[in-house]
């Protein structure tokens, strides 16, 4: 069990939008320095990493471009969404386990558009953006909504 041994204690985001001009990586980066900000913390003290195996951005590429501690644990949960839980469940065990001091769970880019644009072409298929005004559908085949 480990009640009362962790907490969180910063949170940082970055703007929502239909799309943003921004890499994942940046907007991760931009979310975890606010995260740390709100937290009081450098991202030196940072010494864990988890997020969702759907996201583009590995851990070390987000360990590099913010100057991180030395990582003594770093996981991934399964798809995005709901496995919020997982990630911050790994990354709280790791610190009750003494694995980890301060841990930061990212979730850059979890299913926007440009998400589902890539996973669509990635199956072979054609993205055509659609707006939720747009009144034609422009004969696509299926639509799929992040």
């Amino acid at each position: 069990m480990f009640k009362d041994q962790t907490a969180i204690v910063g949170i940082g985001q970055t703007a929502f939008a239909k799309s943003l001009p921004e890499t994942e990586l940046e907007l991760a980066c931009e979310a975890v320095k606010r995260a740390l900000d709100d937290a009081g913390l450098k991202p030196a003290d940072v010494d864990a990493l988890a997020c969702y195996t759907s996201e583009q951005t590995p851990e070390f590429e987000l360990a590099r471009n913010l100057g991180l501690g030395e990582l003594h644990f770093f996981s991934q949960s399964p798809s995005g969404g709901g496995a919020a839980c997982g990630a911050i469940g790994q990354v709280a065990l790791a610190i009750a386990a003494g694995v980890a001091r301060v841990g930061v769970v990212t979730f850059p880019g979890t299913l926007d558009d440009q998400d589902a644009a890539r996973a669509i072409r990635h199956s072979g298929g054609e993205a055509v953006p659609l707006w939720h005004a747009d009144r034609d559908l422009k004969g696509v085949d299926a639509v799929f909504l992040p």
